[in-house]
């Protein structure tokens, strides 16, 4: 995925992993990145994540970047110690 890789190569100072990636609308126009890790505000380095982009895709456009913290293992934990507390 190549916008796990710009992170990796340009930002290693923050520690995600990207678990999922939904696209809506014809040619990508708008990407919903899903991630885990330390929470991050994206919309300080979304555009320079775009910019990389544009020189590493081949496509006419560059999509739209949306970062979603993806609390799954946080909520599956509270879930898990609610049931032991009642078992």
């Amino acid at each position: 995925m190549l916008v796990a890789e710009i992170l990796r190569d340009n930002y290693p100072d923050i520690s995600v992993t990207i678990v999922d990636a939904k696209s809506s609308g014809p040619g990508l126009q708008f990407v919903r990145l899903f991630y885990q890790g330390a929470p991050y505000d994206f919309s300080k380095i979304k555009d320079s994540i775009r910019w990389e982009l544009a020189h590493r895709m081949n496509q006419k456009f560059v999509p739209d970047l949306d970062f979603v913290y993806d609390n799954t293992i946080e909520s599956a934990k509270k879930i898990e110690d609610a049931l032991r507390a009642i078992l």
